[in-house]
């Protein structure tokens, strides 16, 4: 029989309901944010040029490498990375394996994506949506601040990919890649030939 605490993180198709849902809900509400703020709609922003992807690509290395360069200079930002990072990728891999780390990783930035920059950022500016990104991941506790302020400098690197491509397929993508970086980087000790 599971503990309470395995109860209460819920099994695989929780977890999966969660990344689905919340991807539905924040991409809903990005679309009528977008509408009601300029009366624009946001699905001719789904294109993706090859500068787009390349630009994408490019990104997500700089955000990682920025985030990489934090993470080692900041015992802070560290700390609360094996504390809750890691500990949520092992309980992913736990309960439901790769494709469950894999619908969790990649399927949430498509709705942060439309919230974020394509709602919050042409109203807001980049700078005010990237601290508003930071803040929804983690920003409003004591002891995960430093991964917010980490998420915070990578939406600026994301939301610089949509500025330069107009595209939310582009920024999209860039999110994409950088979560799947940090996921392989935090899924080390599942992999043997990265140690622990």
């Amino acid at each position: 029989m599971p503990n309470t605490t395995e109860r209460r993180r819920g099994g695989p198709v929780v977890l999966t309901l969660l990344s689905v849902v919340s991807t539905v809900v924040m991409g809903a509400f990005a679309l009528l944010l977008a509408y009601v703020l300029r009366r624009e709609n946001l699905w001719h922003e789904f294109s993706l040029s090859a500068h787009g992807a390349g630009l994408a690509a490019a990104g997500a290395a700089l955000a990682f490498l920025l985030a990489g360069g934090l993470y080692v200079l900041w015992p802070g930002l560290r700390a609360v990375t094996n504390r809750v990072g890691v500990t949520l990728v092992d309980t992913a891999l736990d309960k439901g394996g790769w494709t469950l780390l894999a619908l969790t990783t990649l399927v949430p930035p498509l709705g942060e994506e439309m919230l974020f920059r394509g709602a919050l950022q042409p109203s807001l500016g980049l700078w005010l949506a990237s601290v508003l990104f930071g803040l929804a991941h983690g920003g409003w506790r004591r002891d995960t601040w430093p991964y917010a302020v980490s998420a915070g400098i990578s939406g600026v690197v994301v939301g610089g990919v949509f500025l330069q491509t107009g595209s939310l397929a582009a920024s999209a993508l860039t999110h994409i890649f950088y979560n799947a970086a940090v996921t392989v980087f935090m899924a080390r000790r599942w992999w043997p030939f990265l140690g622990t």
